[in-house]
């Protein structure tokens, strides 16, 4: 049996997920692209889009990567959510999980950023990032909210880093 120390030790594996989503028209999905954890649903709406965002990994741990855009245009509207928590783990090394996504609307067109909270474990670090380009006719929602441990579960002491930006 492997000694934990040297386990922990080891070279674990990554995390990497690429999604990238452009809605126009009447709302129509014009182009999808997926790699790695990073998915996309999509659920029947009689208005808009709605995209929701599947991390298959099940979390973010130290030295992964995921990386979103998400663009409408054209008069379209779409929605951004996720199907969970999105789950910040110990980083075994201090090393930060890094989440990018970037935003752009034109023409007439919306985004609803609503993800689901992100849920900080003891140990966790993260660099996240969301970078809004809208022109002057578009309008953008955005919601990012963040847990820090569980207090029911006497999660009540948490140690760990978040960088967290949002550029409009």
């Amino acid at each position: 049996m492997k000694d934990l120390v040297e386990a922990a030790s080891e070279t674990q594996p990554r995390t990497i997920g690429v999604l990238d989503l452009r809605f126009g028209g009447t709302s129509q999905l014009q182009n999808l692209y997926q790699e790695g954890a990073s998915k996309a649903l999509f659920a029947r709406k009689q208005n808009g889009a709605e995209a929701i965002c599947i991390n298959t990994s099940g979390g973010i741990t130290g030295g992964d990567r995921l990386t979103g855009h998400f663009e409408t245009r054209d008069s379209a509207h779409l929605c951004v959510t996720t199907q969970g928590f999105e789950r910040i783990y110990r980083s075994l090394n201090k090393t930060n999980g890094v989440i990018k996504n970037s935003i752009t609307v034109r023409d007439k067109s919306s985004i609803y950023w609503l993800p689901q909270e992100t849920l900080f474990y003891d140990g966790g670090y993260l660099d996240r990032s969301l970078v809004v380009n809208a022109d002057s006719s578009a309008s953008v929602l955005i919601v990012e909210p963040t847990l820090f441990g569980r207090i029911a579960m006497g999660e009540d002491k948490i140690c760990g880093s978040l960088i967290d930006r949002i550029t409009l």
